[in-house]
């Protein structure tokens, strides 16, 4: 971008010359020299350092930076309307619960010391389970399909003992999910909701 002091206009591209000098020819690849012949400086713009999800910026002039002898676009950093601010909180919030809602739902499998393998795991699965050891015998064993879809020979015991293990596992994973969607509702700012991760 250019700036022209005298005039105070700025042309965000080189072709606007034409426009700001209209009684004069231009060649149709204008070359910088040509605009800063114009009366014309380079115009130094760089967006401040802020935090969008609570505040915006604002162009605010154009000054002179004396140390580094350049024209520079000035930027004033302003907090957004409370409004917007608990606007964008709260639809942050949803998302992050949506996502926590996602994420355990996602855990499909655990490990199993009681068959010493990973099994599919889910609250249907631990009812489909409670179901099949109540067709068992003591000491009876089973062909149990595991998660990579082979099968272990289980015992009514193991399974007994897997039960358990899952019901843990569920609890564990419940207690998670609700300490996330604590902190979610507890939390003042976005960067604290972003933070927030299974």
């Amino acid at each position: 971008m250019f700036y022209n002091p005298d005039n105070s206009t700025i042309l965000k591209s080189k072709n606007e010359i034409r426009r700001a000098v209209p009684n004069k020819s231009f060649p149709a690849s204008i070359p910088d020299e040509v605009v800063l012949g114009e009366g014309y400086y380079y115009l130094e713009d760089e967006l401040p350092d802020y935090n969008p999800a609570s505040e915006r910026v604002a162009k605010s002039g154009v000054i002179f930076d004396e140390k580094s002898g350049k024209y520079c676009q000035a930027y004033t950093v302003e907090p957004l309307p409370e409004d917007i601010v608990s606007k964008r909180l709260e639809a942050e919030k949803n998302a992050k619960k949506l996502e926590i809602r996602d994420d355990f739902q996602r855990v499909r499998s655990m490990a199993s010391e009681a068959l010493g393998a990973e099994v599919n795991f889910g609250e249907k699965h631990i009812a489909n389970l409670s179901g099949l050891i109540k067709t068992l015998d003591a000491g009876e064993t089973t062909e149990f399909r595991i998660f990579d879809n082979t099968f272990v020979t289980s015992t009514r015991e193991q399974l007994e003992l897997l039960e358990i293990e899952m019901l843990q596992n569920l609890h564990a994973l419940y207690a998670r999910k609700w300490e996330l969607e604590g902190l979610v509702a507890n939390a003042l700012t976005i960067s604290e909701i972003v933070e927030i991760n299974w």
